[in-house]
């Protein structure tokens, strides 16, 4: 049955979502070349109501014979002469046929919202239809252009000002149990201003593109051609979306054309007597125009007669399904020609009066009716937005806060007592727009409750402008802040016990702030008298006006010829402005490379230390004299950094000043941090070349004598028992470190021995997130949560013997906990306490394991209930649809950590199989490395065998079985398409690899196209792209498979994805299209490649979400 029709990719994707949600009729196709669409209507309705194994909605003979026998015809005609005379009692003046008759066809094209009618009711106190007409009458009487342009040129806010319909609705604290901070929720009425607005857009889209100066101008330029009622409608009909009025219930079309229909008959009712061309001879022809009132009415009055189902849905005033709201609008039209049929015939005693019997009268007659006071109280239809509820899906999944920095304190003299300042990273779906939110707490911990008692929480504040902060080593109540005020203005903050000690304006000293985990670091000096931190290297000088400076002597000075320009001078800018000095790549797009500036507290001094030639710095440290940080090195190119661990890169110190740079170690690495002795600093190294992201070892350098030694070495595969490697002792089970960064603050103490330095750092350990502790003294590596799936835990910071994290479940968003480190039998431990009560959901989930090193997270629903009902109703499990979601990369991997798209597809009844195929990250290097030169052969066979693992369990339906990918598993599912056509129902993806030479070429990350490969390539001499090496890429490319592609495609671009960039997607696109392959394509201006803005994440979450709806109706 159909739930939902499917939207094109004609462009509709910059029209509001939920417009584009409510053409319910894209995608159906329309009646035959030359049909007469009002017969259409008639004929495939009846059709539909007498085909077999309907049973939505019947519909009954001899109610209507009883009906007409007890007609009352006075009351008709009241009626009818009322609402044909409406038009006329417009309180308006027009200065033209052509405006009035541009506003009725607007307030026509409008009729829609009535599954808003109780919140319209409760917010304005009018329903769907008095909303429209308070709105059009609004626009009118302002002078708002109604034309073409003028309706392309209306806003949000124009809709929510004229037709009253609010926005934002009630304010939430974003903090749960703080009014400091609020956020403001969308109304529940947004949606409907968003319809609206799609529509009028799209109407003005497609009037001006068709060469029509207003709508009023294409209908009667429609009837000078012919001055019938069919020909109209056909008209409207194809042109415009919105008034498609359609849907396909098991495989059948469905015709309605409500609104066309409507602007028809009341073009006729206002002009047909003073303009031939509007007197239609057939309106007598046309159907009911169905709505939410004409169908109560004629359950009431026993025309119709809904199943249990349905009729009990209506009495509880529970929204439709579109299949369900169509099924008793069709209905509809077909009891009420029975109804014109008798009350025409000869059988029939009814008198005929003034007023014709036909549907439109009918129509009228009901529709009046519906609002006598009496009969107001029967339950109206109300149909189902599937869209929307898509949408308040994504909002209610995607909604929750996440943990991104947080430090805890153990309170002076109050040992049980700790502070906890935090920040939380939350959309904001009102403002759309993602932002930041400090907050505070106090706790109450005791070791033997496996839960801290909250005893205090601060005010939070909007963190969104604070790039970084840090406490001074000296003095822990002086924080420095690094504020970005707006594009322009930058400030570094020196606060003293919660007071504002100093701003020091650093605005014309750099660019902006590196506030990332790849360069961006802020640390104190061990004096605390200096800060340190990375910025964009501030921009080269543009051309200044030469300033005019009398010459007394008239003569030309004759010198040396010099080129030696600094700054702009002479009315030129500074030579090297304008030359090539590339970014970093994806997210950094147009970011000038960064440096390091040192600022001097007490002068508020700010220098910028110039960078080693070739070289990047980031992540400072300091020791006493000097700065350590990790410097990014380049060549010829810079390559794209962000996910990258294998990047040429080495370990620096510099002076304060900038000088005496010196390089301790060189290979890729990382993430430098200074012991707490400072006598020594660990870093993270990773293989340099090859895959992106591997196993990393964890290496100790001594900064007396200058040398190097590994403290936790690269593992091949996971340990079968405990084991003593390189002078560490290492737990069963371990599969190496898997950390793109270490924390900012990863040191523990524990006991009472200062010399006991421990490192505490989240990792990857199979499919579950980890907690490692490295005794640097006692040399042993322990395991510190669960490694068996059931939680997520990464570590957030340090301080003294506290640690603070957090943990998650695919059932539970994130929520914070405290650890206690103590040594029990010369061993350190961790022991934990949450934080609150976790905001659990029903989701269940199970690690699967197959063949080799392949492992899934299979997260599903366990039994269907209200919001699985599109998808899944069936108790059976072995019915459930199942969503295939591979992670992208490779080299990554999902683990049990909330996954706010797989929660949004298990609410909506879906099992999400997440696969961890072999080269996945925390099964060893050995699998990482098994996968080059088999990217186009070993995931997808794993991927298949994993989805196969399911089906055969009985946890899958495989005839209802979807994909989801995005970069490498989009590339995946691009491939999967052409080697197992029909295996998958639809497959979604997102930034695809679709052709990896032309990726190649135009990647950020060209050296990717050739690594997985197993093709060379050298970072400081990139190797041409010769023929040999593109047909080795062709032959491992999607590309080439078009012609194999037989199911449905979603391509989701970022119109600014550097990594993979979009003309090979839009090119497979074009080739799919001409293929006659189902493909789809949405492109989002100025997104990169995760789609990470506020519309791109809503928009494709709901694309899929509807996309996958369309294809398992057929």
């Amino acid at each position: 049955m159909s739930i939902i029709s499917e939207i094109s990719g004609d462009g509709d994707s910059l029209l509001p979502l939920s417009w584009t949600a409510a053409c319910t009729g894209n995608g159906v196709s329309l009646p035959p070349a030359k049909s007469n669409y009002l017969e259409s209507v008639r004929e495939s309705t009846a059709k539909f109501i007498g085909s077999a194994g309907q049973t939505a909605v019947s519909i009954s003979p001899d109610g209507a014979k009883h009906y007409v026998d007890h007609f009352d015809m006075v009351k008709f005609e009241k009626y009818v002469k009322h609402i044909n005379s409406w038009t006329h009692q417009l309180p308006l003046v027009f200065d033209s046929m052509a405006l009035e008759l541009n506003l009725i066809a607007l307030l026509d094209l409008l009729q829609l919202g009535s599954g808003f009618r109780k919140e319209l009711h409760a917010a304005a106190g009018r329903g769907a239809s008095d909303t429209i007409r308070f709105g059009c009458i609004s626009l009118h009487i302002s002078q708002t252009a109604l034309d073409a342009k003028g309706l392309q040129a209306l806003t949000l806010g124009d809709v929510s000002q004229h037709f009253g319909i609010p926005l934002f609705g009630e304010e939430r604290p974003m903090v749960e149990g703080s009014s400091a901070v609020m956020v403001s929720q969308a109304s529940l009425l947004r949606p409907l201003a968003e319809i609206i607005l799609g529509c009028l857009h799209d109407t003005g889209k497609r009037l001006e593109q068709g060469g029509f100066s207003s709508l009023a101008d294409f209908i009667i330029k429609m009837c000078s051609e012919l001055p019938t009622a069919a020909h109209l409608v056909e008209k409207l009909v194809s042109a415009f979306p919105s008034l498609c009025d359609a849907a396909e219930i098991d495989g059948q079309q469905v015709y309605l054309f409500k609104k066309a229909q409507l602007i028809a008959y009341d073009v006729c009712q206002r002009f047909g007597k003073s303009d031939p061309k509007f007197a239609f001879p057939d309106i007598g022809d046309m159907t009911l125009f169905a709505d939410n009132v004409v169908p109560a009415m004629m359950q009431h009055h026993g025309l119709i007669v809904p199943s249990d189902a349905i009729a009990a849905k209506i009495n509880a005033g529970q929204e439709l399904t579109l299949a369900e709201t169509t099924a008793m609008r069709a209905a509809s039209i077909a009891a009420a020609q029975l109804v014109v049929d008798y009350a025409n015939s000869s059988e029939s005693a009814l008198k005929p009066g003034d007023i014709a019997i036909n549907q439109a009268t009918l129509d009228n007659y009901w529709w009046h009716e519906g609002k006598d006071p009496e009969l107001r109280v029967l339950q109206r239809l109300a149909s189902v937005d599937f869209a929307r509820f898509a949408r308040e899906t994504f909002e209610k999944t995607y909604g929750v806060p996440t943990y991104v920095a947080a430090e805890a304190r153990r309170s002076q003299g109050q040992d049980k007592v700790i502070s906890i300042e935090y920040t939380t990273s939350q959309r904001d779906f009102a403002r759309d727009s993602k932002r930041k939110v400090a907050g505070h707490m106090v706790l109450g911990i005791d070791g033997d409750n496996a839960t801290a008692t909250v005893l205090a929480k601060g005010v939070p504040a909007d963190a969104e402008s604070v790039s970084m902060l840090q406490r001074s080593p000296v003095d822990s109540s002086v924080v420095a802040v690094l504020r970005t005020a707006s594009k322009t203005e930058r400030f570094v903050e020196i606060w003293h016990d919660g007071a504002l000690a100093k701003s020091i304006d650093v605005s014309s000293v750099h660019g902006e702030f590196y506030g990332d985990s790849t360069f961006g670091k802020l640390a104190w000096s061990v004096n605390g008298e200096s800060i340190v931190y990375a910025a964009e290297k501030p921009e080269y000088d543009k051309a200044r006006p030469e300033p005019v400076t009398p010459d007394s002597s008239g003569e030309e000075i004759a010198g040396d010829i010099t080129d030696d320009i600094i700054g702009g001078v002479a009315g030129i800018a500074d030579p090297r402005r304008y030359e090539v000095e590339s970014d970093w790549g994806e997210t950094f797009n147009g970011k000038r490379p960064p440096a390091l500036v040192v600022l001097d507290v007490s002068s508020g001094a700010a220098r910028v230390l110039p960078p080693p030639d070739g070289v990047s710095p980031g992540q400072a440290q300091c020791l006493d004299d000097r700065i350590v940080f990790t410097g990014y090195k380049y060549a010829v190119r810079k390559h794209g950094i962000v996910y990258c661990q294998n990047r040429p890169t080495g370990i620096y110190t510099c002076d304060f000043d900038g000088g005496n740079v010196r390089c301790l170690h060189s290979g890729s690495v990382r993430s430098p941090r200074v012991t707490p002795s400072g006598k020594g600093l660990v870093f993270l190294s990773t293989t340099p070349g090859g895959p992106h992201a591997s196993t990393s070892e964890l290496i100790y350098y001594d900064l007396a004598d200058g040398s190097a030694s590994t403290l936790v070495p690269i593992i091949a595969t996971p340990l079968k028992k405990q084991q003593t490697v390189g002078g560490t002792q290492l737990p069963a089970g371990f599969v190496g470190i898997y950390a793109d960064q270490l924390p900012s603050e990863p040191w523990l103490r524990v006991g009472s021995d200062p010399a006991r330095e421990v490192l505490v750092f989240s990792s990857i350990w199979r499919s579950t997130s980890v907690v490692l502790t490295l005794d640097l003294q006692q040399r042993e590596l322990a395991l510190q949560t669960a490694a068996d799936g059931t939680v997520g835990s990464n570590v957030l910071g340090a301080n003294g013997d506290i640690v603070i994290g957090k943990c998650s479940t695919p059932a539970q968003p994130e929520m914070l906990v405290v650890g206690e480190a103590v040594c029990k039998a010369g061993s350190v431990s961790i022991q934990w306490q949450s934080i609150g009560k976790p905001a659990t959901g029903s989701a269940q989930w199970q690690v699967l394991r197959g063949e080799g090193q392949l492992e899934s997270v299979f997260v599903y629903p366990p039994a269907p209930g209200h919001d699985t009902r599109f998808f899944w109703t069936d108790d059976s499990a072995a019915a459930r649809p199942l969503a295939v979601v591979p992670h992208g990369g490779p080299h990554s991997t999902y683990t049990t950590e909330y996954n706010a798209l797989a929660a949004g597809l298990v609410q909506l009844g879906f099992g999400v199989l997440l696969v961890n195929f072999t080269g996945s990250l925390g099964f060893g290097q050995d699998a990482v490395l098994a996968q080059i030169g088999k990217i186009d052969t070993l995931s997808i066979d794993e991927i298949q065998a994993a989805a196969s693992d399911v089906h055969a369990r009985g946890e899958g339906d495989r005839k209802r079985t979807v994909y989801v990918g995005g970069s490498y598993s989009g590339y995946t599912g691009a491939l999967l398409a052409g080697v197992v056509p029909g295996f998958y129902r639809a497959l979604a993806l997102r930034n695809p690899v679709i052709s990896i030479g032309e990726n190649a070429a135009m990647s950020d990350i060209p050296d990717w196209n050739y690594a997985e490969l197993g093709l060379e390539y050298a970072f400081d001499a990139p190797p041409e792209l010769t023929p040999a090496a593109f047909t080795a890429m062709w032959r491992a490319s999607p590309a080439r498979l078009v012609d194999k592609v037989t199911d449905p495609l979603l391509l989701l671009v970022g119109a600014n994805d550097r990594r993979v960039p979009p003309p090979q997607t839009l090119s497979y696109f074009a080739r799919l299209k001409a293929a006659g392959a189902p493909a789809q394509c949405k492109v989002y201006p100025s997104v990169g490649h995760p789609l990470d803005s506020m519309e791109a994440e809503r928009d494709s979450f709901v694309s899929i979400v509807r996309f996958f709806a369309a294809a398992l109706k057929k």
